[in-house]
């Protein structure tokens, strides 16, 4: 075997081995010495070998430590994982951010617990599209850290150079970005403050051209493309631009924010106010380069400021009494009108709770009361009683609010209240006048109702039967056809008073219209009806003295029983009408029960109802009108549109019959509008022929003026009729109007706008508050016949008709007498200011030719 000598190691063994480098003796001659050799180069050279692996080694070992250190040393957090994102190394920083104390304890965990990310959520596929020594952005990421938020990292990704590995393994180095999403956060903020803030941002710089202007600025400016640029003159009217100028050379010259007051005025004088904060705004060697401001409108607040002085006037000078207090009830403030009411003087109360005015009247639960709906509602109102300072006791009409503070805090009361004296005298006579019969001082039907209505609630809770008796007196206007109408007043006023004594405390006994009496009787069974009511109508015969002559009187009465006949008040009261008449039928001076037979009058209410539904097709209805004159020169005023109904087989049909029917079922809407429409065409046709300005009045029911429609209704038959909207009346009923008060004046004034005339008709025979009164837009109330009836008759019936007059006239109304058959009720209604009437004294009811007739007449 032949050395080679071009083989460097073999070359190095020979060299080894004549320096005595290796311990190895000289080969012999022989072929055995030359084999020999031979083993010996070979053992030279693995020896060499070795020392060559270990040199290696230690050169690996020291760059394994050297990229250790350098990996380490790294301040973001490095990980290195394979290709499914289990971790494979960390670094030092990784390892603190992550929370895992060592290297060891981070290994093998997979980077998708580590991160969080859109960036990660592929991580596998991402990664395995990079090629070895390409590096990409994952993007960024959310790094879990154990005691504090996760970091925000953006993430590079580097695919490292596999060497003698056969897997492939990745560099992940994370780059902290908080810095950069919180200027990010910082510019998307500033952003956010210019395009939301309610004030103009602007700067312009020392050319008076604009660098910056939010979309507030620019609305105002009216600026149309982009503004940045221009100069103040092009965006800024004439008007303003000077002092625009003159307020940021002085912003320049004094280098100092600076408060002022501006205004905008356009082209045409408008003007709108600011409070702008102008700042200097200086480059980073310290020189002014721009004037920024920050301008908020202050219009409304001037425009607020002035109400505020007129709500300060009207404070002072105001017609009801205020006090202001702290939140602790202290009075801090008072107006004119309190120390004018009260008696006490500012000084006197300054300091003081209200409660020196307690009247002594209420109790603390009305107090505690008042203070928790305050609490819970913000406003308390209602009528308290209150003492003056001199003693006397007052009602007044108080309103107490709640103030709290832009915190929500309570810092304030303020109560507004006004003396009700007079009004509660007034409210007094007028429910007198709602509830009870001015003649003998009975409850009348409203009265009587609500009374049943208690009974029949109690039954809900303690069953116990009643009765409600209908009495009517037997040949009653046969006295009032013979003695006139004031004995006639004098015998019900001693029947009223007989009454009265007959029946127990706990009964009933009211008149609700001529000689008709209601009586109701609680506990009442019907075995021992009999002999009480017999007793009464004992009592009732016995003769009255009138005066020059003594006469006597009987009276028939109809009963029902609750609950048998009926479980609310008008079907009881229907039913006992019903048998009163079998009572009359009977003889007269006659009780009766009512029982299922008593047929006749509800088979007649089934044909009124089924008529009512052909009436309209068949043209079974027709109009009179009843004129009205103005009592002072005889001169027509207008007309009122009168309903009548001829039915083909009961004949002539009272209104007072059936349009009570026809309201209950619903019909009377369709009626109504018959009527509406008929009295218009009526009026059109009036007016062709007699031009004048003549009112024309039609009566409208509960039912149909509580129509959700009825304003628009009414629009579109004005329209259509071509009639001028003040030439219509629309009558209400007093009653329809208090059925619902509030709802009533929205509806009429929803009317009053259209431009029609309203008037309250029957008035004084219903319930109304002065207060919801004076509320509504009514044009003329209806006195109603009955009080028109006893003048002359009655005086404290002429006092309530001059009351309606004085009323009327203290509202700056009209008043319209009902009923008016005599000259002197002609006369005294005259005097009293009444100054219209109708009546059978000045015309009856008529068809419309005649009243175009009337209408010509007048005319010339």
């Amino acid at each position: 075997m032949n050395p080679d000598h071009n083989d460097p190691l073999r070359a190095r063994a020979h060299q080894a081995l004549r320096e005595g480098m290796l311990d190895v003796q000289a080969p012999p001659v022989s072929d055995y010495e030359h084999a020999l050799e031979e083993l010996k180069l070979h053992q030279a050279e693995l020896e060499l070998q070795n020392e060559e692996l270990k040199s290696t080694q230690r050169i690996a070992e020291a760059g394994k430590l050297r990229y250790q250190m350098l990996f380490d040393a790294l301040t973001a957090p490095a990980l290195v994982t394979d290709t499914n994102g289990l971790v494979q190394d960390a670094n030092r920083a990784a390892v603190e951010a992550l929370g895992f104390g060592n290297t060891t304890r981070i290994r093998q965990h997979s980077v998708l617990r580590l991160f969080s990310g859109a960036a990660f959520e592929e991580f596998s596929r991402l990664v395995r599209a990079l090629n070895e020594g390409e590096s990409r952005v994952l993007g960024h990421a959310w790094m879990a850290r154990p005691d504090a938020d996760p970091l925000p990292v953006e993430v590079q990704v580097t695919a490292l150079r596999s060497g003698y590995h056969l897997d492939r393994h990745y560099l992940l180095l994370c780059r902290d970005i908080s810095d950069t999403l919180e200027r990010e956060r910082q510019s998307q903020l500033l952003d956010s403050i210019l395009h939301h803030s309610e004030s103009a941002i602007y700067a312009f710089d020392t050319d008076e051209r604009l660098l910056l202007a939010n979309p507030v600025t620019r609305s105002l400016l009216n600026i149309d493309g982009d503004p940045i640029g221009r100069k103040r003159t092009e965006l800024v009217p004439a008007a303003s631009e000077a002092q625009y100028l003159k307020h940021d050379l002085k912003v320049m010259r004094t280098r100092k924010p600076l408060l002022l007051e501006e205004s905008l005025v356009d082209n045409e004088g408008n003007s709108r106010h600011f409070i702008s904060q102008k700042f200097p705004m200086l480059d980073q060697h310290g020189s002014i380069f721009a004037v920024g401001g920050v301008s908020t409108e202050v219009t409304a607040v001037k425009a607020m400021n002035a109400r505020l002085d007129l709500a300060a006037h009207i404070f002072e000078t105001g017609n009801e009494a205020i006090i202001v207090t702290d939140a602790r009830q202290r009075i801090i403030m008072v107006n004119r009108c309190f120390t004018e009411t009260t008696g006490y003087t500012e000084d006197e109360v300054l300091g003081q709770t209200p409660a020196l005015l307690q009247s002594g009247r209420h109790d603390a639960d009305f107090y505690r009361e008042m203070f928790e709906t305050l609490a819970s509602r913000g406003v308390w109102e209602g009528e308290v009683w209150n003492r003056r300072k001199h003693g006397e006791i007052y009602p007044q009409w108080l309103r107490i609010s709640r103030i709290l503070d832009s915190r929500g805090e309570l810092c304030n009361y303020v109560s507004i209240s006004r003396d009700i004296t007079e009004r509660k005298r007034d409210e007094e006579h007028i429910h007198n006048l709602a509830f009870f019969d001015p003649l003998t001082g009975l409850p009348n039907r409203e009265l009587i109702r609500d009374r049943a209505r208690q009974l029949i609630a109690q039954a809900d809770r303690h069953p116990e039967p009643f009765a409600l008796c209908f009495l009517d007196l037997d040949e009653f206007k046969q006295v009032n056809d013979a003695f006139g109408h004031r004995q006639g007043d004098r015998l019900l006023v001693e029947i009223a008073a007989r009454l009265r004594k007959e029946l127990r405390d706990n009964d009933t006994v009211g008149r609700i219209g001529g000689d008709e009496f209601v009586l109701l009787l609680p506990g009442i069974h019907g075995e021992n009806a009999p002999k009480r009511l017999q007793s009464l109508l004992k009592r009732l015969t016995r003769p009255v003295d009138l005066g020059t002559r003594r006469v006597s009187v009987s009276g028939s009465i109809g009963i029902a029983m609750f609950p048998e006949d009926g479980g609310q008040f008008d079907d009881l009261l229907r039913a006992a009408d019903t048998a009163m008449y079998q009572a009359k039928h009977a003889g007269r001076n006659a009780l009766r029960f009512f029982n299922p037979q008593m047929a006749e009058r509800s088979r007649r209410r089934m044909d009124i109802e089924i008529g009512l539904d052909r009436a309209l097709d068949n043209d079974e209805f027709e109009l009179r009108y009843l004129p009205c004159y103005n009592l002072a020169n005889g001169r027509l005023h207008g007309c009122e549109a009168l309903l009548r109904w001829q039915h083909p087989e009961l004949g002539p049909i009272s209104p007072g019959e059936f349009i009570p029917i026809a309201e209950q079922s619903g019909r009377i809407v369709q009626i109504g509008q018959w009527v509406l429409e008929h009295a218009l065409e009526q009026r059109r046709q009036w007016q062709d022929a007699v031009p004048g300005d003549y009112v024309i009045a039609v009566n409208m029911s509960a039912r149909e003026f509580h129509e959700p429609a009825v304003v628009e209704s009414m629009a579109a038959a004005l329209e259509r009729h071509r009639i001028a909207a003040p030439w219509l009346e629309i009558e209400i009923t007093e009653r329809t109007a208090m059925q619902d008060p509030d709802s009533a004046i929205r509806i009429m004034n929803e009317l009053k706008q259209l431009g029609v005339r309203l008037s309250m008709d029957d008035f004084g025979t219903g319930y109304s508050s002065l207060a919801y009164l004076n509320a509504m837009p009514v044009d003329r109330l209806k006195m109603d016949l009955s009080f028109v009836a006893q003048i002359g008759h009655n005086p404290q019936g002429e006092s309530i008709c001059r009351f309606v007059v004085g009323l009327a006239d203290m509202l700056g109304i009209d008043v319209v007498a009902e009923g008016i058959e005599t000259r002197a009720q002609k006369d005294t209604l005259l005097a009293m200011g009444c100054e219209y009437g109708q009546g059978y004294l000045l015309d009856r009811p008529i068809d419309a030719a005649n009243l175009l007739a009337r209408l010509q007449a007048h005319s010339g």
